[in-house]
């Protein structure tokens, strides 16, 4: 006790108290000014670490001397000696309690650091954690770029992270960016988020360094040069690192001096197989060549009429020109050549002009040879169907960006920068559809699709008669600058492998096509329908979807119904659509004017399955080609038999159905490849078809529409365009229905002016209702 009481009687108590407030005010007042000059962190640490330090020096002073009214003196002891010397006792007291308050304060201190370690790192450890589930969550959007910065963000954190090393892989693909001239900035955006943020992988060249993996706008900078943005996909070509082509080197991408205009850009030299289906699948060696930028416009078309382009005998020089298959003379051709007032120009143009708003949209309404004339005009050419495929398309392994191709049904500018193309073009697939230089026959070739066509017409070749001056057709300049590469032999006159002429083609015999149909053999078992959407919101239809099991999978087949109100039962129809819901991405619409919504107006339930490889069950089919292709096509007609055959048993069970009256109708591929369908299912009681007939596409026995043609014998009704080029009228259409089993009563076949696109509507709704209403 006599211990505490000399600690008291010195004044160490009190020196310990007044000390204590005097420390924590100072911390409270560091803790509250601190922010308000953005004081480091280590400020208040180094702080509290000379408050620590100071508090044994205080103990031991406070036990040595004491304050009084003289001033600092010894500390007396207890028997009020006279003050003396300090004693070597006072130091060793003042020397113990120094080292035990130290001892004591330095392993408050460490614990404290150590704890404060552990909590870094721990939120350290938890912030990467969440970074990378954050990571796998953008992987699992297709957020490549996304995933791309934060990896990199956490890498320069953690570099030896084994989790995202191996997240790596998914995240980007190892390859390199080449530019001519060297030296230009690499920025890299989503293309599918066209104001997304840029990022820079560094300067050319850019050798074997990882890209975010996905479809990506890249732009090249480099000062004097103008900036040069193109589409590329990763892993691909552009970035020489595509696996099926392992050994192909990077394509080099040209810039364009800034003194120079970029209304032609440059196509590099690459050997490579053509993006068009229906053209030669050989690997060809083009050479470089430059590519018109846009199409070419009704202002610059104009251009060429006030120079006097139609009466320029040079711009039509050795030109064969052909009316209905027979040759014509130039002054004959030339009085076609006229707009709505009789005046020289495209068709739909009046007094020689186009209306002013529309200046800088393609010009449409001329013909082959009108194109060719504009483009000797400019002393520039028509591209070969060759150049513009691999300008367009680069090859056939590109993912089409139909997204943001134009297919709206409404033409955009020229100049719209919405789509862009592998080399820097714009607008080459969709918007419209562009003549060509080749021949096939006596017609000559369109490339990329227009805005009124399906988006899988964006990569099909395919031909018009070369006087067509239609709204559709437009088309763009090129120029040849390679010497060393021989331009004839992609002049000639092309075929295209997709048509074929069934004219003389024989269905199979009964005998063949019941040996097929046991292969067509499906389970009714196990139907198990669950309902997964009940909607009555729309004013016209109640909509409901219906999961049932395949038999032949984990999958399910759902049956989307769109049933007219307040009316039941009522006739069901089942509606297969074109090739495009067989593609990456589609997604089901609601009944529309191109969905047949008067087939609810009319009284009837509308029925979309989604078949094998459709829509939500895609499957890569898409991306097949050559045998993979016909072995695809077999084995996904089998489950289509099965889906359809299971989703007619369940709506056998449904009471607001009648089911006596159930019809089809198919679109396209649906009016085509799906045709088997209709000899194997016997509870149709009519069919409609529409723009289909014959495919020439290789097929085994299995689904060559050949061995089920004769066999279809239920009472159809064909529509079809006279000028479509995917199901020609001569040799396509109309050996399909001169070839069905069906009684001439019962079938009948319409053509509308047109190609491959809908029918007039008033056409088509009328004569499909009355065909219904029939049968």
């Amino acid at each position: 006790m006599e211990w505490f009481e000399e600690l008291k009687r010195r004044g160490v108590y009190k020196a310990t108290a007044v000390y204590t407030v005097v420390a924590w005010s100072l911390i409270q007042a560091i803790d509250v000014i601190a922010p308000i000059f953005n004081a480091p962190q280590w400020l208040n640490q180094t702080l509290i670490l000379i408050l620590l330090v100071g508090f044994p020096i205080v103990l031991a002073l406070s036990w040595m001397f004491e304050i009084s009214s003289g001033g600092l003196r010894r500390s007396s002891s207890k028997s009020d000696s006279p003050a003396s010397s300090v004693s070597i006792k006072d130091y060793l007291v003042a020397g113990a309690i120094s080292v035990l308050v130290l001892l004591v304060v330095g392993q408050q201190v460490l614990l404290l650091s150590r704890a404060n370690t552990f909590e870094s790192e721990t939120l350290a450890s938890s912030q990467v954690s969440e970074g990378i589930a954050q990571i796998l969550q953008f992987i699992e959007e297709e957020r490549f770029l996304d995933a791309f910065t934060l990896a990199s963000s956490i890498e320069k954190d953690q570099p030896n992270n084994t989790v995202l090393q191996e997240l790596w892989a998914e995240v980007s693909a190892i390859g390199s960016v080449i530019s001519e001239p060297e030296g230009a900035e690499v920025w890299i955006s989503e293309y599918f988020s066209p104001s997304g943020e840029m990022i820079l992988l560094g300067n050319t060249p850019l050798e074997n360094i990882r890209i975010p993996r996905g479809i990506f706008s890249v732009e090249l900078r480099k000062e004097g040069f103008l900036p040069r943005t193109i589409l590329a996909a990763n892993p691909y070509f552009s970035f020489g690192n595509f696996p099926p082509y392992p050994d192909i080197p990077p394509i080099p991408i040209m810039l364009v001096s800034s003194s120079q205009s970029d209304d032609l850009l440059p196509v590099s030299d690459i050997e490579l197989g053509l993006g068009v289906y229906g053209l030669t699948s050989d690997q060809l060696k083009l050479g470089e060549y430059e590519i018109g930028k846009f199409e070419v416009t009704n202002q610059q078309f104009k251009e060429f009429i006030d120079d006097g382009g139609y009466e320029t005998p040079a711009y039509w020089e050795d030109l064969e020109f052909l009316k209905d298959g027979v040759e014509i003379s130039f002054e004959e051709a030339i009085e076609l050549f006229v707009d709505t007032t009789g005046r020289a120009a495209p068709a739909g143009w009046e007094l020689g002009s186009y209306p002013l708003t529309e200046g800088q949209n393609p010009v449409t309404g001329i013909s082959w040879y009108e194109a060719v004339a504009y483009s000797r005009y400019r002393d520039l050419a028509l591209p070969t169907a060759y150049h513009w495929s691999r300008a367009g398309l680069l090859n056939a392994y590109f993912r089409t960006p139909k997204d943001f191709s134009n297919f709206s049904g409404e033409m955009l500018p020229s100049n719209d920068e919405t789509a862009a193309g592998p080399f820097g073009t714009f607008n080459m697939l969709g918007n419209v559809r562009e003549w060509v230089w080749n021949a096939r026959g006596s017609n000559k070739m369109v490339l990329g699709g227009s805005f009124a066509d399906p988006d899988y017409m964006a990569t099909l070749a395919y031909e018009l008669p070369p006087l067509t001056r239609d709204r559709l057709t437009g088309f763009r300049v090129a120029r040849y600058t390679d010497t060393g590469v021989a331009l004839e032999p992609f002049l000639d006159p092309t075929d295209l492998d997709f048509i074929t002429d069934f004219r003389d083609a024989q269905p199979s015999s009964t005998e063949v096509f019941e040996a097929i149909r046991d292969q067509f053999r499906y389970s009714s078992d196990n139907l198990a329908p669950v309902l997964e959407l009940a909607d009555d919101s729309n004013p016209i239809w109640d909509q409901e979807v219906v999961g049932i099991n395949t038999d032949y999978d984990e999958d399910k087949v759902r049956i989307h119904f769109f049933k007219p109100k307040a009316q039941t039962p009522s006739d069901p129809v089942i509606y297969v659509s074109g090739l495009s819901t067989f593609s990456e991405g589609a997604q089901l619409k609601s009944p529309s004017p191109e969905i047949f919504d008067f087939v609810i107006s009319s009284g009837r339930t509308l029925i979309i399955l989604e078949l094998d490889g459709s829509y939500s069950r895609y499957d890569g089919m898409s991306q097949l080609s050559g045998d993979a292709l016909t072995r695809k096509r077999a084995s996904q007609l089998l489950n289509w038999r099965s889906d359809l055959g299971r989703s007619i048993d369940y709506l056998n069970t449904r009471e607001d159905l009648n089911m006596d009256s159930l019809s089809y109708i198919g679109v396209s591929y649906g009016a085509s490849i799906a045709t088997p369908l209709l000899a194997l299912e016997d509870r149709f009681a009519a069919a409609v078809l529409i723009i289909g007939g014959f495919s020439g596409n290789n097929v085994v026995t299995l689904s060559d529409q050949l061995t089920h043609v004769a066999h279809i014998t239920l009472p159809t009704l064909m529509v079809n365009g006279t000028s479509d080029n995917i199901f020609p009228q001569v040799t396509s259409a109309i050996p399909f229905y001169e070839k069905l089993g069906t009684p001439a009563d019962s079938k009948k076949i319409l053509f509308f002016d047109g190609g491959h696109e809908a029918p007039p509507r008033a056409m088509l709704v009328s004569e499909t209702v009355s065909w219904l209403d029939r049968f």
